[in-house]
């Protein structure tokens, strides 16, 4: 068994598993679930999202305030064309779709969590890889009343028959999912 690992959007991931190039993959939860009866989601884990930002940006643009207006005013860096992670966390604290100002659009989590140390903008990010920035000071973030979680799903196709250890690696993963 050998495993390639590769980044790229839901979407792209969804099609990967619906035209049988991968055997299974990790990917975001979103309202695409309800469209692929042909595949299976299943909870591999949780992870805290929050926005975030460099301490020197953080002083010089919003220490005065972080209400929805001024937030949605700043600069933004999301990690996909579609800004999915960033409106979701504007969605879920205001109930409101912002209307954003990107500085620049970085192609995974890792490389937002750079641009955000390299004073950007704001990026929303899990808070297990921001967590030590954020205990040294360098980084901040910024405060609500929720915690917002995204799921990490396994995604595979529904009738696919797994085998020798492709099949237990799956079933340990299922065993250990966090729900």
């Amino acid at each position: 068994m050998t495993f390639a690992l590769s980044f790229g959007d839901t979407p792209e991931i969804i099609d990967t598993i619906l035209k049988n190039k991968a055997d299974f993959a990790f990917c975001d939860d979103g309202p695409y679930r309800k469209k692929f009866g042909q595949i299976s989601f299943t909870q591999v884990f949780k992870e805290e999202l929050v926005l975030v930002c460099s301490r020197a940006y953080y002083d010089k643009h919003i220490k005065s305030g972080q209400s929805y207006r001024h937030l949605t005013r700043l600069d933004h860096i999301p990690y996909n064309p579609f800004e999915e992670g960033v409106r979701k966390w504007y969605i879920y604290h205001f109930k409101k779709v912002p209307p954003l100002t990107g500085s620049l659009m970085i192609d995974n989590a890792s490389g937002v969590v750079t641009a955000i140390r390299m004073d950007f903008g704001l990026g929303v990010v899990p808070r297990s890889m921001i967590q030590q920035d954020v205990e040294s000071g360098q980084m901040v973030v910024i405060k609500t009343k929720d915690v917002m979680e995204n799921q990490v799903l396994l995604v595979q196709l529904k009738d696919k028959a797994e085998k020798g250890p492709e099949k237990h690696f799956l079933r340990f993963l299922r065993e250990t999912a966090t729900n």
